[in-house]
């Protein structure tokens, strides 16, 4: 938790010789609650880039046989009598 905090309001973080977190400043009510509203958001935000990868994969993947279906449509059209 100490790191999710850290990532909204670094000033909080008191760190050890190590570079470790090992407590957190005591966060007024408001502090806590934008913490919580920003942490909310941040990982909304990261699922929706996760899903968005996955559908530019997907687009990506079923691309070439789209462009197959379309070239074989098109010279199927361009045999058929007008």
């Amino acid at each position: 938790m100490a790191e999710e905090v850290e990532k909204v309001n670094p000033d909080v973080a008191a760190r050890g010789a190590d570079r470790q977190i090992y407590s957190v400043r005591a966060l007024r009510r408001s502090e806590c609650d934008a913490a919580h509203e920003f942490l909310k958001e941040h990982r909304k935000v990261e699922q929706q880039k996760t899903t968005i990868t996955q559908l530019k994969k997907d687009f990506r993947a079923k691309l070439p046989e789209q462009q197959k279906q379309i070239k074989a449509l098109a010279s199927g059209e361009s045999k058929q009598p007008a």
